[in-house]
């Protein structure tokens, strides 16, 4: 699916994006780069990572974000499981991104998880 000029109304117009994650064998890490109208500036894939897991530092999720002079960021990873349900890291890696977003002035909107199961938004689940 096509990013450009693509608005976030609400955390399920991210998931089309993101269908081909459900079916892969390994963890990936995307962000999407939001402008101050959450349209879509570019869809970016930071890590990929093993079975079960992949390194994210802030540093690397923001450093585009920076570059692209983006408003707010959606965080998007895959469960090679199936299960889409956060796990403990995943929710500190949430929370690491959106105090980081908040020092340096770039929100982090959601985090999502996609799985053969469906998907779970930490802005859905109140964990943002």
């Amino acid at each position: 699916m096509k990013t450009e000029k693509y608005k976030i109304k609400r955390p399920d117009d991210i998931l089309p994006l993101f269908e081909f994650l459900k079916k892969r064998e390994v963890e990936y890490f995307y962000i999407l780069l939001l402008d101050g109208a959450h349209n879509v500036i570019q869809k970016k894939m930071i890590t990929k990572g093993i079975l079960n897991r992949t390194l994210v530092h802030p540093r690397e999720v923001y450093r585009e974000a920076i570059r692209r002079n983006a408003a707010s960021i959606v965080a998007v990873h895959n469960h090679p499981s199936g299960n889409s349900v956060m796990s403990q890291e995943d929710i500190a890696v949430t929370n690491t991104l959106r105090d980081a977003g908040e020092i340096i002035g770039i929100r982090l909107m959601d985090h999502i998880v996609v799985a053969e199961d469906g998907h779970y938004s930490a802005l859905q689940n109140l964990l943002l």
